[in-house]
């Protein structure tokens, strides 16, 4: 099924590209709740968030933003196909916020998957011209400003903006290669002033959106306030059901904390302090596809 946070949430084979981006990373994952379709015009079956034939889709979500105890996300992903086979699409995306999610202090964290109190709107697409396909996407997330109370909670709002775009180009029956580039800038609530509860400037404690399990401030990557660039390249041969694609991606950060550089608390960044800037990583991948013959 479509996902109501855009066009890159699914991992599978035919995703071009091994690694997902970053941005995926900070889109709210929903868990449990009902979700209603709409077709307009051929009815085809759904297929990795894009459906075959002419037709136009509106997907409706009503969920918790990942464990939060009870349905407050409202999300929703439009899809228009732009031509009869379904190869090239426009897909808008977004959440809101029906209620803030609970006991889970200001700064809005959980198990990996983001604020979970943000709203987000973002557009993407798919579009294949010969053998290139080309899948841009962006968005942009906020935390409105008042949604979480408390002495401590900074009644200031924060946001984030991000896009990307992946490339593929099929060189023949056996060969493609694949790249993507991504960039996201955030701002920071780093301080608060518990007098009038405004936001202060400093190392950012408030929307760490990459920072996965780690509380704010505690290391983790991608502190709020930080900017990343991010770089993959990987070819994929296969023949029949067997492929082979390796896979390298770089990222970049920047305006993180330096911390552990001054031999204070461990900084937010790469490496094994949080000292480094820029983070390496390969993998190659060997597999056989069940089912079907692939020629």
């Amino acid at each position: 099924m479509p996902s109501p946070d855009g066009t890159e949430i699914g991992v599978g084979f035919l995703n071009p590209t091994v690694f997902l981006s970053d941005l995926n990373n900070m889109q709210t994952t929903t868990a449990d709740g009902a979700q209603v379709n709409f077709i307009a015009g051929a009815d085809q079956s759904f297929y990795y968030g894009f459906v075959p034939g002419y037709a136009s889709t509106l997907t409706i979500r009503l969920a918790d933003g990942y464990k939060t105890g009870h349905p407050n996300e409202l999300g929703f992903t439009g899809l228009w196909n732009l031509n009869p086979d379904g190869t090239d699409a426009i897909v808008a995306f977004g959440h809101t916020r029906l209620a803030p999610a609970g006991n889970l202090g200001f700064a809005g964290f959980v198990a990996g998957f983001g604020t979970v109190n943000s709203d987000l709107i973002g557009i993407g697409g798919q579009y294949v011209m010969g053998n290139w396909t080309f899948i841009p996407q962006a968005q942009f997330q906020w935390l409105p400003k008042d949604i979480l109370s408390g002495p401590t909670a900074p009644h200031a709002s924060y946001q984030e903006a991000s896009a990307e775009i992946t490339t593929n180009y099929q060189i023949d029956n056996r060969w493609s290669i694949a790249g993507q580039v991504q960039y996201i800038v955030s701002n920071h609530c780093a301080t608060v002033d518990v007098t009038n509860g405004t936001c202060g400037g400093g190392s950012g404690v408030y929307g760490n959106y990459l920072a996965l399990d780690n509380a704010p401030g505690t290391g983790g990557t991608f502190n709020a306030g930080a900017d990343m660039l991010g770089f993959q390249i990987g070819p994929n041969w296969q023949f029949h059901n067997f492929f082979v694609r390796p896979s390298v991606a770089w990222t970049h950060l920047s305006a993180f904390n330096h911390n552990s550089c001054t031999g204070a608390a461990p900084g937010t960044g790469y490496g094994h302090v949080g000292c480094d800037a820029d983070q390496f990583v390969g993998l190659i991948e060997v597999g056989f596809l069940l089912g079907q013959r692939a020629d």
